[in-house]
């Protein structure tokens, strides 16, 4: 009896299968397999369909961390019982954050640096581009605690834009608005797609006279951004951003103990 499919890494709440090949193996051909979580609860979803002489065992992790897998054919243990996985938690893109001096401005020709975080977004590839006037050469430096350090160094002036995606996905846009000289008044925001689509918006109140506004893109296109304070629109709104469908990672450098 020979087990195949194990031993690799999946998902959490994403469904998998492995395979027990039992030809040529005689008996009755009963496969019995228990699979229990690192906190000791057994798997009640898994179920086991013939195929042929082999049978496949389909399952669905519901908790990070390493399960034990024990199999018997016949009532007897097969040989490497019990095998063993782990699960690790899905992309949240949601969870991607990026800070720095390097994402509010910075000089031609002088390096400019910014973190981005993915430690609490689960198992995911990272990909950057910065787009403007000019090409920017980039680096990043992972830090082997799931943060990685980026550098880039424009050459001209103008405005460049910072796309980054996490699992194929944008990571939340961030912004912060300053009401600290204004008073009292109800803050409204509006992020709106170009074909007229509301964006949900979380505002969240930082208690020191500053709101830190997050929203997520779905789709590539331009977005259109209204602030209203106390029912009117600040300064310098509108505000158009766009979000690019692509991101080429051809020319990032990643180095680091976690990659080598």
């Amino acid at each position: 009896v020979k087990v195949d499919g194990l031993g690799e890494k999946v998902i959490v709440n994403q469904e998998k299968e492995f395979v027990v090949h039992t030809r040529g193996a005689g008996g009755l051909g009963i496969v019995e397999i228990t699979i229990t979580s690192a906190s000791g609860k057994v798997l009640k979803n898994t179920r086991l369909e013939k195929r042929g002489e082999d049978i496949i065992c389909i399952y669905t992790a519901l908790e990070v961390g390493t399960y034990s897998v024990d199999i018997t054919f016949d009532g007897l243990v097969v040989d490497g019982s019990p095998f063993s996985f782990e699960a690790v938690p899905g992309a949240d893109p949601g969870k991607v954050k990026a800070y720095g001096p390097g994402l509010k401005g910075g000089k031609v020709n002088r390096e400019q640096t910014f973190t981005i975080d993915t430690r609490e977004a689960g198992q995911g590839g990272l990909g950057l581009t910065i787009e403007g006037p000019s090409e920017s050469r980039i680096e990043c430096k992972d830090r082997g605690d799931g943060t990685c350090s980026v550098s880039y160094w424009p050459e001209d002036v103008g405005e460049y834009s910072i796309n980054i995606m996490f699992a194929d996905q944008h990571i939340p846009c961030e912004f912060t608005v300053d009401n600290r000289e204004a008073g009292e008044a109800e803050l409204t925001i509006e992020v709106i797609t170009e074909t007229g689509e509301r964006v949900d918006v979380k505002i969240e109140d930082t208690r020191d006279g500053t709101f830190r506004i997050k929203y997520l893109p779905q789709v590539a296109g331009s977005y259109t951004i209204m602030i209203k304070y106390g029912g009117d629109p600040i300064p310098q709104v509108p505000i158009r951003i766009t979000i690019e469908q692509k991101v080429d990672i051809s020319g990032i450098r990643c180095y680091g103990p976690a990659v080598e």
